[in-house]
């Protein structure tokens, strides 16, 4: 059998098949443990023959003993921990998340976990209802089949919304791009995130390959959607059409421009204007411009002044540089600085944002309502 050409009927190429593709099968347990439980099963089938005789079963275990009790040592290899609250109790039902890898596992009712994982370094994520998300990066698993490699997580959990939001301010919106890997939005949702800003395009060339299939994804979920452009320092007419040309319909999106340096360059304020103004004329929408706080010290033009306005700063208190009056979007955390919560169910560790108002004010203001006050 390992040689693949044992069974006259078929061909394996060194003895192993995939089954899906071998041939298919309905309510098989093997796929069922892979997707709702963190098992693990493959089938090893030692001869053609069916039903072999009594007789050389004793001759087939000794062929292939060595290699199982190899196979079975092999479970070891990858990682294993706990996931615990502040108080040290388990957490039952959080989700572990391998970056890179379309496959999740979740805790029992002891907190644990384990997932079989090949020789290499990850980053891993846990999340659960009701906790901040808890990330390590650059983890180390070896080719050691004798011990796993143990990441045990410790979840805080969310304060109540007065504790984390001005009283006139809603902590709604999160913005992601490609960067942010595993999204789950029906997991965001139920975490109280109702707004989605993504990125979708970067300078004259670059589109965001997550946009079309994540928009799809969450406005299934009925969450409001936002794309914005990386702006770079060139003509903002092209950037403006070609940020068009991948945005999608527009009639419900709230569209902006994210000016930042880029390759220690930066969009000049005739090109963000141009951008604003084209994109505007065409959509009749208005464009909100994204920017830090030191940023916008620079971009205080008469026009740019009446853009609302999407600010970047991770200090405990929000303050308008010279200039401005009015904000819409605080971006109050990275996913690492800031204020908490620096994340969100189904999302990990991400950008936050408040909107000036209350989420009511937030969906009548979406995407091309009145501004909120100051």
């Amino acid at each position: 059998m390992a040689n693949g050409s044992a069974c006259q009927e078929e061909h394996f190429k060194n003895g192993i098949t995939n089954g899906a593709e071998w041939y298919e099968l309905e309510g098989g347990m093997q796929d069922f443990n892979y997707i709702y439980s963190n098992c693990f099963e493959i089938t090893i089938e030692l001869t053609c023959c069916k039903f072999p005789s009594p007789s050389v079963l004793t001759k087939e275990w000794e062929y292939n003993r060595e290699s199982l009790l190899t196979y079975m040592e092999s479970v070891h290899m990858g990682i294993k921990g706990l996931v615990q609250d502040e108080n040290n109790n388990p957490i039952p039902g959080a989700t572990i998340h391998i970056v890179g890898i379309n496959h999740t596992v979740k805790t029992t009712n002891r907190g644990e976990y384990w997932r079989l994982l090949l020789p290499g370094i990850y980053n891993i994520s846990a999340n659960a209802p009701g906790y901040n998300a808890s990330v390590y990066r650059n983890i180390l698993v070896k080719n050691d089949t004798l011990r796993s490699t143990t990441v045990n997580f410790t979840l805080h959990t969310l304060k109540q919304s007065s504790e984390l939001i001005d009283f006139d301010t809603s902590n709604v919106v999160i913005d992601l791009s490609h960067w942010n890997v595993n999204v789950d939005f029906g997991l965001a949702k139920s975490n109280g995130t109702v707004a989605v800003i993504h990125k979708a395009t970067q300078g004259i060339r670059n589109i965001d390959s997550c946009y079309r299939t994540r928009r799809i994804a969450a406005e299934k979920e009925g969450l409001l959607w936002g794309a914005y452009h990386f702006g770079t320092n060139t003509n903002g007419v092209i950037q403006a059409n070609h940020f068009l040309n991948q945005v999608g319909n527009t009639s419900a999106t709230l569209l902006v421009l994210n000016v930042e340096p880029y390759k220690n360059k930066i969009m000049t304020q005739k090109q963000a204007e141009d951008f604003i103004n084209t994109v505007q004329n065409v959509t009749k929408n208005f464009v909100m411009i994204y920017a830090s706080y030191n940023t916008l010290k620079n971009y205080s033009t008469p026009f740019l002044l009446k853009t609302p306005l999407w600010i970047a700063l991770y200090n405990t208190q929000l303050k308008l540089p010279p200039g401005w009056d009015k904000w819409v979007l605080w971006q109050y955390t990275d996913g690492k600085k800031g204020l908490w919560p620096h994340g969100v169910n189904g999302v990990g560790l991400c950008d936050r944002d408040k909107f000036n108002g209350s989420v009511d004010r937030l969906r009548a203001f979406w995407p091309n309502g009145s501004l909120p006050l100051l």
